[in-house]
């Protein structure tokens, strides 16, 4: 979907189920619909801003299946980070809107994208340990929405609590596997003529 002339580049869109038609992969695009997404709102022009913020959550998702095919972003911003800006500016927009409902839905969806994607045993080391690594951004946006919303504890620790198992599995998964690499390497130099 052709979005427009953004600062003399075209802005397309590719969505998640077209990733493997794509051999190059960078977050040009996305930053592009940011950018133009960031100006909207600065205009105050919200509904320009969320038609845009959505395509770059669109660009994001496709970007994500694309490090997860490949086992890693090679992109200047983490696709984690890329993923928890997309969400966190449509939920920043859902709030201005007082639609508390829809900016908690989207802070869900970025805590629960990277939980899934670090919790996974399919899911490429490199990429497990992005998204653990940037889960306590989206944990702690999330945490700071519900409390202003007034959420009970139990539901805030509950977040916490699976943010916190599953960063332990993925470090502890990732350190057998440089243990692994160390025995391998060590081994593999030292046979015999």
């Amino acid at each position: 979907m052709d979005l427009g002339q953004r600062g003399g580049a075209s802005i397309v869109s590719r969505r998640p189920e077209a990733a493997k038609r794509y051999a190059v992969v960078d977050d040009d695009n996305w930053q592009r619909i940011t950018e133009a997404a960031n100006a909207a709102y600065v205009r105050n022009d919200l509904h320009r801003a969320h038609e845009l913020y959505r395509e770059a959550l669109d660009e994001a998702e496709w970007l994500f299946a694309r490090a997860w095919a490949s086992g890693t972003s090679g992109m200047s911003v983490p696709v984690p980070v890329i993923y928890n800006i997309s969400c966190h500016n449509l939920a920043e927009i859902a709030e201005r809107s007082d639609s508390l409902a829809d900016a908690e839905c989207f802070l869900v969806r970025a805590y629960d994208k990277l939980l899934a994607s670090a919790a996974s045993a399919e899911t490429p080391l490199a990429l497990r340990l992005d998204c653990t690594r940037h889960l306590k951004h989206a944990l702690a946006m999330l945490v700071q929405h519900l409390k202003r919303r007034r959420v009970s504890n139990a539901q805030i620790e509950s977040y916490v609590d699976r943010a916190k198992t599953t960063a332990l599995t993925v470090f502890h998964v990732a350190k057998k596997a440089q243990i692994a690499d160390h025995y391998c390497s060590s081994h593999s130099t030292s046979r015999p003529s």
